[in-house]
């Protein structure tokens, strides 16, 4: 249920749930009192409790009235008699009531006036001279109702039968009534709070906490239990704080990934670093010895030398632009490039190195030559010399072969380099491309290498908005696939830079 709708409930039971239930006590503890009530005044009492208070008393008193008047028509003088007096006066009592006889003359009874107010209260009654009906005094509070003697032919001032009932104290029901209707709604209203601040708190205080715990979790590092929370309301919410839960475990892996790369990569430099300046050290030390004591010995020292000094500036720039494109900074000069001629150009370049190591590097075209791509010449010559570079590395063969072949389609230049080394198993082929990533069984431990060419290929041929893959056997060759899409417009600008 959403937040708005909790609301709108919420309003609607704080307003008509208490006013229901109040209803319902209100009626049970007047049938209640009411029942009581007639049980203590007569059970042919007829009182609405619901009305004025005076109205209630009134009833009560002419009902008392009535029992004392049919009394003592039927016995007036064993009514005056003293001990029957006293009886019904006792009587009347535990109704909240009490009866006064005046005879001509004086006092016969007295069952709770203050003396000194018998008299006032009897110069009341004659002055109104009402026989048989209630009479109010608002001074003391008192319902009074007059009895004549049955002789008197109705004449209050021959002798009358008062009954006296006070107007504060005739009904404790009633007060009780009020009493346990203010504590009825008391308790209904503090059970409807109770009953509204649990459910709000189930329905929000609770997904709250649940939030907080988890993101406790989180902030631990624990990124595997996920928030799970069934209200509309916060779904969303969920739904987003799962989402960062995620994207903060990945970024955490990533971190690590990067740390271990990192650790990886220092071993790999150290290793790689180690072999060429031992060699170096051991050639400086065979010159500042004598061993190499003729001038041919001394050359080849010496170019030995320049080789390894070549292979660790090799490695060190490889490792600076490793951190460009760590930092996606690579500076590139986009320019239109004819294809066939770069590639080429490339292979001329490579050649005499390779026939150095004894392989023959063989170049292949079915491209026309007005064929153009949008590229960085120099970018695109480090991707050539990274591939080139490892099919060397990784040659096993006395007859090297490596050979380049350019073909094309109506949108795209495909330039493959494939040689004949030892391959590549097929556990590690998905992997060349990923950074610091070297096949243990193939790992040429003369050959000095931080494991990141090919993955600066692939960014590089990626920028260009190309892509890269390799094929491999193990035993018979690898073959590395470059994609690049020509340019099809018939004007381009000559420099582009990105």
């Amino acid at each position: 249920m959403k937040f708005r709708n909790r609301l709108l409930f919420a309003f609607f039971v704080v307003i008509f749930l208490p006013i229901t239930l109040i209803m319902l006590v209100a009626g049970s503890l007047t049938h209640y009192q009411s029942k009581m009530l007639g049980k203590t005044y007569g059970t042919d009492l007829d009182i609405n409790l619901t009305g004025p208070t005076t109205n209630i008393v009134a009833s009560i008193s002419e009902n008392i009235a009535k029992e004392v008047r049919k009394s003592f028509h039927e016995d007036p003088k064993g009514f005056l008699e003293s001990a029957s007096l006293r009886r019904t006066n006792q009587k009347l009592m535990k109704k909240n009531s009490y009866l006064i006889v005046f005879s001509p003359n004086e006092v016969v009874f007295n069952g709770g006036t203050p003396a000194n107010e018998v008299q006032e209260l009897r110069a009341m009654l004659l002055r109104f001279n009402r026989t048989e009906q209630l009479i109010y005094d608002r001074k003391n509070s008192l319902f009074l109702t007059c009895i004549p003697y049955p002789d008197t032919k109705a004449s209050l001032e021959q002798g009358m039968v008062v009954v006296v009932t006070h107007a504060d104290a005739a009904i404790p029901e009633y007060k009780r009534l009020l009493w346990e209707f203010s504590l009825g709604v008391v308790i209904i209203l503090i059970l409807t709070a109770i009953a509204l601040v649990t459910w709000i708190y189930r329905s929000m205080i609770s997904p709250v906490r649940k939030l907080r715990q988890a993101t406790q979790q989180v902030r631990d590092g624990n990124y595997d239990e996920a928030l799970v929370l069934s209200d509309s309301e916060f779904g969303p919410l969920c739904d987003d704080f799962n989402q960062m839960r995620m994207r903060l475990k990945e970024s955490e892996q990533i971190q690590r990934q990067n740390e271990e790369e990192n650790r990886e990569l220092i071993s790999n430099i150290s290793h790689d670093l180690r072999t060429p300046i031992t060699s170096i050290k051991g050639y400086v030390e065979g010159l500042l010895d004598g061993v190499a004591d003729t001038k041919e010995k001394q050359q080849r020292y010496l170019h030995t030398i320049y080789n390894k000094a070549v292979d660790m500036d090799h490695l060190i720039d490889e490792l600076t632009f490793y951190s460009k494109v760590d930092t996606n900074r690579i500076p590139y000069r986009f320019a239109k490039v004819n294809v066939l001629a770069f590639f080429r150009d490339c292979a001329d370049e490579m050649n005499m190195e390779l026939v150095s190591c004894g392989i023959r590097l063989q170049f292949t075209s079915t491209l026309s030559p007005d064929t153009y791509v949008r590229a960085d010449a120099e970018q695109m010559r480090r991707v050539v010399y990274n591939v080139l570079t490892n099919s060397v590395k990784y040659m096993d063969k006395k007859d090297g072969l490596i050979v380049v072949s350019l073909s094309e389609d109506d949108r795209k230049v495909t330039i493959c380099i494939e040689d004949n080394g030892r391959g590549i198993s097929p556990e590690a082929l998905p992997h060349i491309f990923d950074r610091f990533y070297r096949e243990d069984a193939a790992r040429n431990t003369a050959k000095p290498g931080s494991g990141i060419g090919l993955s600066i290929v692939r960014k590089i041929v990626e920028d260009h908005g190309g892509s890269v893959y390799a094929t491999s056997e193990v035993g018979v060759g690898t073959k590395i696939t470059i994609e690049l899409l020509k340019i099809l417009e018939d004007a381009y600008e000559e420099d582009l830079y990105h």
